[in-house]
């Protein structure tokens, strides 16, 4: 038996939507137009008075083809003569608004259509409109004016496509006689040239259309072009068969597509037409005409139209938002089809796109979705089953006196703009250096350039702006002041200063360098903004606070400005605040809202005494109020009423609507990931107080399903919050929605998208959240989104008062081992301790202290619940323990080499006091020194290596006792860093049959002599031979090849060495040459990386006064290249 709802009668109609209703282009007994209003004859009439002179050449018929000047004559003397309407239309026409200017040509027309209707009736008005088609304006024999004549070739819509479909709407509208008359008079005007016009004139005569598919197939393959646009949009709008649109599929649309043309297809067509707009969709180039199409589509109510949708669910990222949009739309047209189509799809795929949307849709349709379980198939009716939310039982719709404030007084955004009138902004203007800040903007500036000797700074400044870089440079950064000063007021605007390191400037010239300073910040808000750091201004105050509401590049130095001045800057900015300009306004409440998030509502309006009453008004209220942001709009995806239902806390209660919309609207409005928030301690951080009144799973519910339903209809950029969201109401049943797609994000052109999903699994803040957000720190595929990952989770650290190390060393399982480091496993009468052992194998052990692999089968004496939960436990510990000490050694290896340093307090955590990485700690040397000195090796500067002996204490490579100084810290050495030591540790660690979790005291290390530390080329790989293939295969993120656009010929691989330096490997021969010659080493040195040299500060360059380590292995990279070579 074949399961179908039936659908009611609405999702089986056609209904065009007004937009597209009023772009249709109508047929008669297809979707009813109303017939157009007015008429505009008379601007017919304006059109052939003005052109007198044209009618009176055509009258007497100079340069004008006989049949034409005798139609002419007899229309002008009154006979309805449809070829000389047409004519003296042409005429007129050409003289008045000349024939390039299409839009001017179709209203013309249309003028004439309404007028030869008044004149002779539509059927007339029809035939004249196809006979002007026919016609064109040459240049007169003459040379004066222009006359009409017939086309030699296939004319291309010479009429427009506009003034054809206002006759074919009269002609819909027409009583039945007059329709039958104007099919009988246009029989008479079908010629080659006019066929398709007249088939959209008159659709009804499908006999015609068959007639112009044809041609336009037949012209379409023989001409090997694409056809005109209003050709073949006349042929797409008369279509009326599936025989039809499977013809006229082969062929390619030149035009445009437009809403009209598209409602004409699915008007005409139906069903039918869907493989016709499939087509047309994947032959476009334009965004716009891909919605479109697909929009169409999810007009047409059947099931194939919403099935093709559903197919291209998944497609490229470049259309996938436009479909998901366009689903969407269908879904909420004809909710049962999506319903059973959908749940047929989930079935099919639980795991597809179409599971998630039918979650979405059932949630919004929970009634609905019930009433149509009976009639689905059992595999389609357990997917809607399962989509559908659970049912709260006993709750009922809160009372406002129930709720919160600004949930219970609805409408929460009533205007609030207090006035001061009378407020003087201070005229005072100064420049605030932090300690040492000034003379560090000036040494980074001159830090690239020396003093030249012996300058003429008097010719320089005479020459400055002219070419010569180098000179204008060190003209404003040694120069004479009083030489230099006046070029600071005479060329403020002159683009020279683009090129100079402007913060020297600032630095050595304080208020006279602001016009440039704040000229080019305004202009290169990103680049230059950080240049007015300095000055405490009104003008800058109102800069940085536009910066801060229109969220530019320059929002993070404007925040840096505002917490810099704070309070200082409030008196700068109140006045603007609460002034009656409005974009002044907005700048400075925003600016002033950052100020009252760090220090408060209260000490802000303090500030300025005189207006204090009127700042904490302003600031307490929320910014939709003040209007400084728009009340959010929630049609569509975000729809409250598509949402469950919100619970308050003790889930008995749920929001009524009104509160519910308005709940959704302020996590719409809140900032989410931190930033600048509604207001300061005074203002009701309205989206936070939710937190507060709502059960947490039932807000966290909210909040996954708004960001379901925004991805679902296709992720549209203004929609961005219900990401951001996420960091207000989520909790760890976000966190492996997010995890995944922040991974696939950046490969699909998202990078941003993806940064920002990091900051929200950071405010979660949750062990999960943070545990994923340190996955992606080092296992992606996008090195920007690891950075990202790597700030994401250092800034996260350091809001709990850690290193980066710290907190990931808190979040590594424990595998639910105790602090001693065993899990009791009951059996009731019996029990078992487990546990792991050095190597992190696992273990279970009787309570005679056996140890034994797997736990003993359940005897008859024991529990069989509790035993059953201990085995269960048992293998979760053994299957956890695998990837747990996998990641766990991998993460202590890369601390290795990245000499990653942890606090006594970090490494107590990390050795003692964690049940797991304790046993790892015991099998590795640590190193403790201070920042200065823990990276260099020991005898050097004092940095001391160190074991963790059996019984817990620590001791030194000659097996004394060792203290650990509370002001180190400890570091897991590379062996380059333990020198003469190394020995000693390995011999240790034998006699005591200790296994390192990976190779530390093993490692190969470069070890360079005394003369090599002290010099920047390393001779000796000098005319080594290289491998190709393996140097091919080294470059990739750590080596790169670089060829000089200025010294061509002059082949090398790079390996950035940190902080600037890179190691340079000149070579014998073109890496990518792809001819036989040999490869080696010319020279290795030291030097600035050649792609960007401004990173190295100059100055001589040494081995010896970098990271040994990372030379280390940057040189036995190089060193396994070599054919046979080996570590030397």
């Amino acid at each position: 038996m074949t399961h179908r709802p039936s659908h009611p009668p609405e999702e089986n109609v056609l209904a065009l939507p007004p937009a597209w209703l009023r772009s249709l282009h109508p047929r008669r007994g297809g979707t009813p137009v109303p017939p157009p209003k007015g008429s505009r004859a008379a601007e017919a009439a304006r059109l052939l008075a003005a052109a007198a002179e044209a009618l009176d050449r055509i009258a007497s018929g100079e340069g004008v083809d006989g049949e034409l000047r005798d139609a002419a004559r007899r229309y002008t003397a009154g006979e309805p003569d449809p070829v000389g309407a047409a004519v003296v239309a042409a005429a007129a026409l050409a003289q008045t608004t000349g024939c390039e200017d299409d839009r001017a040509v179709g209203a013309a027309h249309r003028a004439f259509a309404d007028r030869w209707r008044a004149e002779h009736g539509i059927g007339f008005a029809a035939c004249a409109l196809v006979e002007a088609s026919r016609l064109r304006a040459d240049p007169a024999p003459d040379g004066t004016g222009s006359v009409p004549r017939r086309a030699a070739d296939t004319p291309r819509g010479a009429v427009g496509l506009e003034a054809a479909r206002h006759v074919r709407r009269l002609l819909a509208a027409a009583p039945r006689p007059d329709y039958d008359d104007a099919v009988r008079r246009l029989a008479g005007h079908r010629v080659p040239e006019t066929l398709r016009l007249v088939s959209y004139l008159v659709p009804t005569r499908q006999d015609w259309v068959d007639e112009s598919v044809d041609v336009a197939v037949a012209e379409n393959a023989l001409v090997q072009r694409t056809l005109a646009f209003d050709e073949h949009a006349f042929v797409l709008c008369s279509l009326g068969t599936a025989a039809q649109a499977e013809r006229l599929a082969g062929t390619r649309y030149g035009g445009r597509l437009s809403r009209g043309v598209l409602a004409a297809i699915v008007d005409g067509l139906g069903a039918d037409g869907v493989a016709l707009l499939l087509g047309l969709h994947d032959e476009r180039w334009e965004a716009k005409e891909h919605k479109l199409a697909l929009e169409a589509i999810a007009l047409v109510p059947a099931d194939g139209a919403f099935e093709a949708l559903l197919d291209r669910i998944d497609g490229t990222p470049y259309t996938r938002q436009q479909t998901r949009s366009a689903l969407l739309d269908a879904m909420g047209r004809f909710p049962v089809r999506a319903l059973r189509l959908l749940a047929a799809a989930a079935a099919e795929a639980p795991a597809g796109s179409a599971a998630e949307l039918l979650r979405h849709h059932a949630a919004g349709h929970a009634d609905l979705a019930e009433s149509v379980l009976p009639d689905l198939p059992d595999e389609a009716r357990a997917a809607v089953a399962g989509s559908l939310p659970a049912r709260v039982e006993g709750a009922r719709e809160a009372a406002a006196e129930e709720l919160p404030g600004f949930l219970g007084g609805l409408p929460w955004d009533r205007p609030v703009k207090p006035v001061v009138d009378g407020l003087e902004t201070p005229a005072s203007r100064e420049i605030v250096w932090r300690d040492g800040e000034r003379e560090e903007w000036l040494a980074q500036g001159r830090a690239w350039h020396e003093e030249p000797p012996g300058a003429d700074w008097a010719a320089l400044a005479r020459g400055f702006g002219e070419p010569g870089f180098r000179e204008s440079l060190q003209l404003v950064l040694y120069g004479p002041e009083e030489v230099v000063r006046p070029l600071l007021a005479e060329r403020s605007t002159s683009d020279v200063w683009d090129s100079v390191p402007l913060r020297a400037v600032v630095a050595r010239f304080g208020m006279d360098a602001y016009p440039v300073a704040r000229r080019l910040a305004e202009a290169q808000s990103a680049h230059y903004g950080r240049m007015l750091l300095p000055y405490l201004d009104a003008e800058v105050a109102l800069l940085m606070g536009g910066w801060l509401r229109r969220r530019l590049h320059a929002a993070a130095d404007a925040r840096e400005w505002l917490d810099r001045h704070g309070l200082a800057a409030v008196p700068l900015l109140a006045p603007a605040a609460l002034g009656r300009k409005a974009r002044p306004r907005s700048n400075a409440e925003c600016a002033l809202r950052r100020i009252a998030g760090r220090h408060g509502v209260a000490a802000v309006a303090a500030a300025v005494p005189p207006a204090a009453d009127a700042l904490t008004e302003l600031l307490s209220a929320h910014p939709v109020r003040t209007g400084l942001i728009e009340r959010p709009k929630l049609t569509g995806w975000p729809d409250p009423a598509l949402l469950p239902p919100l619970l308050l806390r003790g889930r008995d209660r749920v929001l009524p609507p009104a509160a519910m919309r308005a709940a959704v609207e302020l996590l719409a409005l809140a900032p989410g990931t931190g930033g600048d928030g509604a207001g300061g301690d005074g203002a009701a951080d309205d989206a936070a107080v939710l937190g507060e009144v709502c059960d947490p799973a039932s807000l966290a519910e909210i909040g996954l399903a708004l960001f379901g339903k925004w991805r679902a209809a296709g992720a549209p950029p203004d929609g961005g919050w219900a990401l951001t969201q996420l960091a207000r109401t989520g909790d760890d049943t976000a966190v492996p929605v997010l995890e995944p797609l922040i991974r696939a994000w950046p490969g699909e052109g998202e990078l941003a998208r993806a940064v920002t999903g990091l900051e929200v699994l950071a405010a979660i803040g949750s062990d999960a959240a943070l545990t994923a957000v340190h996955g992606l720190c080092a296992r992606n595929r996008s090195e920007k989104l690891r950075r990202a990952a790597k700030k994401v989770f250092a800034d996260a650290a350091a809001a709990r008062g850690l290193s980066a190390i710290g907190l990931a060393d808190r979040l590594a399982p424990d595998l639910g081992l105790g602090g001693d480091g065993r899990a009791v496993l009951d059996y009731g009468p019996r029990r078992f301790v487990a546990g792991v052992d050095e190597l992190l194998a696992p273990f279970a052990a009787d309570e005679t202290g056996a140890r034994r692999k797997s736990l003993p089968k359940p005897g008859r004496k024991d529990d069989a619940g509790l035993a059953a939960v201990a085995q269960q436990r048992f293998a979760a510990l053994k299957k956890d323990v695998r990837g747990a000490a996998s990641a766990e050694i991998r993460r202590l290896e890369e601390a290795m080499r990245t000499r990653t340093p942890r606090t006594p307090a970090e490494f107590r955590f990390y050795a003692f006091e964690h049940p797991v990485t304790r046993h790892l700690a015991r099998r590795v040397v640590w190193l403790a020194g201070t920042d200065e000195d823990g990276d260099v090796p020991p005898g050097r500067r004092g940095g001391t290596s160190f074991r963790i002996a059996e019984d817990g204490s620590l001791a030194g490579a000659d097996d004394g006792a060792f203290v650990l100084p509370e002001e180190a810290r400890i570091r897991v050495p590379h062996p380059v860093l333990l020198g003469e030591t190394r020995d000693a540790w390995s011999q240790v660690f034998a006699d005591y049959e200790i296994l390192q979790p990976f190779p530390q005291l093993a490692l190969p290390v470069f070890a360079l002599t005394e003369a090599e530390r002290d010099g920047d080329e390393l001779p000796r790989l000098a005319g080594a031979p290289l491998s190709r293939r393996e140097t091919v295969r080294l470059m990739g993120p750590t080596w790169f090849p670089f060829e000089s656009r200025r010294e061509p010929g002059d082949p090398c691989i790079v390996r950035p060495l940190g902080g600037g330096p890179c190691l340079i490997v000149a070579l014998t021969a073109d890496l990518y040459s792809g001819r036989p010659d040999p490869l080696g080493v010319r020279s290795v040195r030291l030097g600035p990386n050649p792609a960007s040299p401004w990173e190295t500060p100059p100055g001589p360059l040494r081995f010896g006064d970098l990271d040994p380590a990372t030379v280390s292995d940057a040189l036995l990279e190089l060193t396994a290249l070599m054919d046979g070579g080996n570590a030397v």
